[in-house]
């Protein structure tokens, strides 16, 4: 079996000599080694191991959890890391697909300004929470409204401002609103922001 000098493996496999220092480290890699002259030597053996660790790593499995693997130790917690990196998988794509879902909506509501500028519409929105933050041109004083801000600012870019207009205000015809800040109801599932009082909800009479 030919052996090569890291230098050389290294360009073999494409990857650098830091790395596999790393997962001689680690013992995911145990080169041959001359103790005479401190050279380490690998063969084609020693590139199979790389390209499953790199594999697992770039799941987002770490470097003790891809050893773990490649020397069949609990294999049970293996089965367990991957789950939850397919777990997290999930969760990003849902994270992705509400991003799209809120670049749609951003276009849509550009692309209105743009055809109909200087207009008024009603429209009806999709259920949301939403908090009051702003009242006679002043923050609304409320130790409990400062933490759920804090959290629906976390939730950006999904998180929106808003008008609050109570049906009180719409029968005697004051235009008034309260304004604040607000999540779609659906995002808010996936995000799981703060919706405790005193926030509101569209999904009942506010």
């Amino acid at each position: 079996m030919k052996k090569y000098r890291v230098s050389e493996f290294s360009k073999w496999m494409g990857v650098s000599i830091k790395t596999l220092k790393h997962y001689e480290k680690f013992k995911i890699l145990a080169p041959e080694k001359d103790e005479e002259t401190n050279y380490r030597y690998y063969n084609f053996t020693h590139g199979e191991r790389i390209l499953r660790s790199k594999e697992l790593t770039s799941l987002g499995i770490s470097l003790n959890e891809v050893y773990q693997y490649m020397n069949n130790k609990g294999m049970d917690e293996i089965v367990s890391v991957l789950t939850r990196c397919e777990e997290e998988l999930s969760r990003e794509m849902d994270a992705i697909r509400l991003k799209q879902k809120r670049i749609h909506e951003l276009k849509e509501q550009c692309t209105l300004f743009v055809e109909k500028p200087n207009t008024w519409m009603i429209a009806t929105r999709k259920p949301c929470y939403f908090i009051k933050h702003v009242q006679d041109k002043a923050f609304v004083e409320s130790e409990k409204a400062k933490k759920i801000v804090t959290d629906l600012m976390k939730c950006v870019p999904h998180t929106m401002k808003l008008a609050y207009l109570p049906q009180k205000e719409i029968e005697r015809n004051a235009l008034d609103p309260i304004l604040g800040l607000g999540v779609n109801g659906d995002t808010a599932e996936h995000l799981k922001p703060d919706v405790s009082e005193p926030i509101l909800s569209s999904r009942r009479r506010i």
